[in-house]
């Protein structure tokens, strides 16, 4: 039995030509890749959207947040912003809206002007195990586009 040996050269060369051609071919599959993720992430968003917004309205209604205020109204914009939060690089998507409280009788709001006018926000949907969930994230007086712009170290666009 022969010892074991080091391979020749030539062996070295035909190594380092198919690892550099699988990095080539790594990298041209990267943007269609990206490209297909993206448009699937969009379409079951698009699928799920009724139903995940009439979540979100729910579960702001029972949070109690405002403080004595009352959701009452939610009126959707149409176009929904894909987005990834830097540090854990889960998918959000951000959709703006205008949102309409009513005051709860006898409460410390009661009076003010401002609560019968329409409060600009986005809501924050977030992908996990496969499906879109609302967030218990709503962030008032900024359009998705403004929070990539203002938070872009915690959201990046996608």
């Amino acid at each position: 039995m022969m010892p074991w040996a080091w391979p020749s050269w030539t062996v070295w060369v035909w190594i380092i030509l198919l690892l550099m051609g699988l990095a080539i071919l790594g990298g041209m599959l990267r943007l269609p890749l990206a490209r297909w993720r993206k448009e699937k992430l969009h379409a079951l968003f698009a699928e799920q959207q009724p139903a995940l917004q009439q979540r979100f309205q729910a579960q702001a209604a029972a949070s109690g947040k405002p403080r004595g205020l009352r959701w009452q109204q939610i009126d959707w914009q149409t176009e929904a912003h894909l987005g990834r939060e830097r540090r854990s690089g889960q998918y959000v998507m951000l959709m703006g809206c205008d949102i309409q409280f009513d005051v709860i009788p006898d409460s410390d709001m009661e009076g003010l002007p401002a609560v019968d006018l329409a409060k600009n926000a986005t809501v924050l949907f977030t992908f996990e195990g496969g499906q879109w969930h609302p967030s218990e994230k709503t962030i008032f007086n900024f359009h998705p586009e403004d929070i990539f712009r203002e938070f872009a170290a915690k959201f990046e666009r996608l």
